[in-house]
């Protein structure tokens, strides 16, 4: 074998849009240092809303993709999808400058509106680079202390913003739930208010008529006060 040269780039960092919750990706844009030096919009993220910024983008098999994530979730690993545009010169100045004004705002919250359409108008029409995945090990004894509050009757809730399937899984690994326990899946699909509230007690009362198990059917005060606020 034959070692090969070690080869330095020097990539010039043009912009960058941080990793937001409400946009749940983030952006760099680079210029390239070799050949024509083109400026290309480099984002990576979760697989919803990178999908939305892929678009309608023909280069990109969106089944096959879906695909790929839903195997990597199985297996409980968290997935980022990673994509890219390359912009032209004209349109990076432009949008340059609409991400220099709206860092200029001094009102927090109008700076952040600002910010957060200013990436979003150039995060767009990518093309996909390809998905990664990686294993997030949960510390030492997590299993054994959650069955340990189980057994003591106390209930325990797992809050994470995962793919369902990779909640599912980290959740066995976490003896949260065992191969004995019944899932029921509350998959909103976009419903909110009493339609999120009627399709939540249709769901439950169908598991607890499998299991002969009474539910109020009248609506509390503070349900009520829950649904008009969702």
């Amino acid at each position: 074998f034959q070692e090969a040269e070690a080869l330095i780039e020097k990539w010039v960092v043009l912009a960058v849009n941080p990793f937001t919750s409400r946009r749940k990706r983030m952006s760099v844009i680079v210029r390239e240092p070799y050949g024509d030096q083109r400026i290309v919009l480099l984002v990576k993220g979760a697989d919803n809303q990178m999908l939305d910024a892929v678009g309608q983008n023909p280069c990109v098999d969106v089944p096959q993709l879906h695909d790929q994530l839903d195997t990597f979730s199985s297996a409980g690993l968290r997935t980022l999808v990673v994509g890219e545009r390359v912009l032209g010169e004209e349109e990076f100045l432009q949008w340059k400058d609409q991400q220099d004004a709206a860092m200029a705002i001094k009102d927090n919250r109008a700076k952040e509106d600002a910010m957060h359409k200013a990436a979003c108008d150039i995060e767009h029409g990518l093309s996909v680079l390809g998905v990664t995945c990686v294993e997030d090990r949960l510390q030492e004894k997590v299993g054994e202390t959650i069955k340990l509050v189980r057994d003591a009757n106390i209930r325990l809730w797992l809050i994470t913003g995962d793919k369902v399937e990779t909640a599912v899984n980290i959740s066995y690994s976490a003896q949260l739930l065992d191969r004995d326990t019944e899932l029921l899946y509350l998959i909103p699909h976009h419903r909110r208010g009493p339609a999120l509230l009627k399709y939540v007690r249709e769901t439950l009362q169908e598991a607890a008529t499998r299991h002969n198990i009474s539910v109020p059917q009248a609506p509390t005060r503070s349900r009520r006060r829950w649904a008009q606020q969702l």
